[in-house]
């Protein structure tokens, strides 16, 4: 193959790589024309992932578009791409404006070579005269001011006070030792925000000898104990304020004349010394905190305990409705120690009362813990209450006994009992005419405070059983007659004869018991007496 068919076949790419080499050139002489201006608050962002069908060209006309339009000056500012090669042209009104286009572009990817042939106004450039400072001068002071900047910076930051700082055309390099990962994230992170950093290259490094680690550790304990000394006088008022405090919440828990209106109710009473001592504990508490200057962080942690304090009520509600219920039993005090009560199906007598339940012995000699919750929402019937308390048993009589005088004997033996009340007097009441008996009912009533209310109703049976024995009267049990009758032709007449033959002879004696039939008025009396009055009713 002969050379000038070599030349032929490979002159385009030939005349291609001459062309670009005066462009290059050409840039770089246009460059060194204008002293490098200071660097511009621009932050390079990076190209979003341009489509697969673009091609190289497009996607850099592309991007050079959307970072230009991110800047009022380079609006107006024209490109045009070809084979990487970018050439600007337009005019802009600062020099400074034409080196940031070219930096702009110069890092899109792709990007080969920058031909810069923006012009400049006139009335923008500078006339350089033998007082100006040259542009590199001022490239340096601005690097000093933005060095000073970040090192006063990291001297106020605990960990990086021995970052140093170098500056170049808006680049940051740091160098030094820092104590761990955080400080030399922190440090870049700090560095981003400053105006007039473009890019950062952190090369701090964190030592790993154990004097050097140990160092910092030893420093921060010295700075520690120094403060802790300096406000050692402070600490000592607290501690003194402290001790008044809690001497103090004591004294005022120990007075009994505020709290002897509260007498009759011990709960209530021990209720308001805890919350007047827990005030008084608290109010000493908020001083020492203001004095050692700790209020907000007491106020943090009191604000995460309260919601702890929220969730625990949820789990502990049931806990919370047993406080709340000893509370209102201890303010209406529906019973007090040593009252006979039935709660529910439970009965006997109180033994006490506490913030969370209820504790009962039943007759049987069985503590019984109720909590307040369910005492308080249960039916509960307080028989100390009332110191008289009625009592009342049945006695089965014979049909043909006479009721008047089965009535009489039986009031007298229930009377002649030491302890049964006089007012109101022991009565008796037919309750039912049975199949082989006839069942009375006789009522009395015993003081509470003085006679036990089982052992009287027992002696008042016991002593009826007697009189009754003694006088003859017939107790029958239940009685099942038999009869049989032969199949005989008996007319309707002789049939009614036969059975007036078996009725019971007439009553003895046709006397009302006058007595009996009145209203009784016992109960009416007993709730108009002063004692049994409650001051609230709703009735």
């Amino acid at each position: 193959m002969s050379l000038s068919r070599v030349l032929k076949g490979r002159g385009k790419y030939i005349l291609g790589l001459g062309v670009l080499a005066s462009l290059s050139v050409g840039s770089i002489a246009l460059a060194q024309e204008g002293a490098e201006a200071p660097a511009a608050e621009v932050v390079q962002q990076e190209a979003p992932p341009a489509p697969a069908y673009l091609s190289h060209d497009e996607q850099i006309t592309q991007h050079i578009g959307e970072l230009f339009g991110q800047f009022e000056g380079l609006k107006s500012v024209e490109f045009k791409v070809r084979a990487g090669l970018v050439t600007l042209t337009g005019a802009v009104s600062e020099l400074e404006q034409r080196q940031q286009a070219e930096r702009i572009a110069s890092k899109v990817e792709h990007v080969l070579a920058v031909q810069n042939l923006i012009q400049v106004q006139e009335s923008a450039v500078p006339q350089e005269t033998s007082n100006s400072k040259s542009q590199a001068e001022v490239a340096d002071e601005e690097a000093q001011a933005l060095k000073e900047k970040l090192e006063d910076i990291y001297s106020e930051v605990n960990g990086l006070s021995d970052v140093k700082v170098k500056v170049k055309s808006g680049i940051v390099t740091l160098t030094g030792e820092v104590l761990g990962e955080d400080e030399r994230t922190q440090a870049a992170e700090l560095t981003q925000k400053v105006d007039g950093v473009l890019y950062v290259v952190n090369d701090l490094s964190i030592p790993t000898e154990i004097s050097e680690r140990v160092r910092p550790a030893f420093s921060q304990a010295k700075t520690i104990v120094a403060k802790v000394v300096a406000a050692l006088p402070l600490l000592l008022i607290a501690l003194v304020l402290l001790v008044i405090t809690w001497t103090v919440s004591g004294a005022v828990k120990r007075w009994d004349w505020p709290y002897r209106r509260l007498e009759g109710r011990p709960l209530i009473r021990e209720l308001v010394r805890q919350v007047v001592s827990t005030a008084v504990l608290i109010l000493g508490l908020l001083l020492i905190f203001e004095l050692l200057d700790i209020t907000a962080v007491v106020g943090a942690l009191l604000g995460t305990a309260g919601i702890a304090g929220l969730a625990i009520g949820f789990a502990f509600q049931d806990i919370v409705e047993n406080y709340l219920s000893s509370l209102m039993l201890s303010a209406r005090q529906p019973y007090k120690k040593g009252d006979v009560v039935q709660i529910g199906d439970q009965t006997g007598k109180i033994v006490r009362m506490t913030m969370r339940d209820t504790v009962l012995m039943t007759f049987d000699g069985n503590h019984v813990r109720i909590p307040n919750a369910q005492v308080f929402k249960s039916v509960l019937t307080n028989y100390s209450h009332n110191p008289r308390r009625r009592f009342t048993f049945n006695v089965g009589i014979g049909t043909k006994e006479n009721l008047l005088e089965a009535r009489r004997i039986g009031l007298e033996a229930i009377a002649s009992i030491d302890g049964v009340m006089k007012d109101p007097a022991p009565f008796m009441t037919i309750d039912e005419l049975a199949d082989s008996s006839v069942v009375c009912a006789f009522y009395g009533w015993v003081d509470q405070r003085e006679h036990d209310w089982v052992a009287m109703r027992s002696e008042a049976i016991r002593r009826v059983k007697v009189r009754y024995d003694k006088e003859g009267f017939d107790m029958p049990e239940p009685i099942y007659r038999l009869q049989i009758t032969e199949h005989a032709m008996v007319d309707d007449e002789d049939e009614e004869q036969v059975e007036s033959s078996k009725r019971p002879a007439e009553p003895l004696e046709d006397t009302t018991m006058q007595d009996s039939i009145n209203e009784d008025k016992n109960l009416d009396q007993q709730l108009e007496s002063g004692d049994d009055r409650e001051k609230e009713n709703l009735l």
